[in-house]
């Protein structure tokens, strides 16, 4: 079995969500393959702040089947720091850092208050 790949990577799609409205940001098809054709599981954790490897901000949700997140940035959040796993059946995995910016323009990094 061999470990699925990132052949496209996020951080050079446009990764944003707005802040005046909820919106949403598909990962683009095609962003994780498997050598082997095996289904690949995507899941999602922020990685910084309170939310680092704890799952995602209140405000965010992950839908893994169709690779897309839908949320509102809150005011005063410019950025999310954010890893996707594809994970196959047989245990392989590949992570994925990207940015998940607000297309607002807000001033400051969600980081937890760290």
């Amino acid at each position: 079995n061999d470990t699925p790949r990132v052949t496209q990577p996020v951080a050079e799609q446009e990764a944003t969500l707005p802040t005046a409205s909820e919106g949403t940001f598909r990962i683009a098809e095609g962003t994780f393959t498997d050598p082997d054709g095996d289904p690949l599981q995507l899941e999602a954790e922020a990685r910084r702040g309170w939310f680092s490897g704890g799952g995602l901000p209140e405000w965010l949700a992950f839908d893994p089947e169709r690779g897309t997140f839908r949320g509102q940035m809150p005011e005063g959040v410019s950025s999310l720091a954010l890893r996707v796993t594809a994970e196959d059946p047989h245990g392989g995995r590949v992570e994925e850092d990207f940015v998940l910016r607000a297309s607002g323009g807000q001033d400051q990094t969600d980081d937890g208050g760290e």
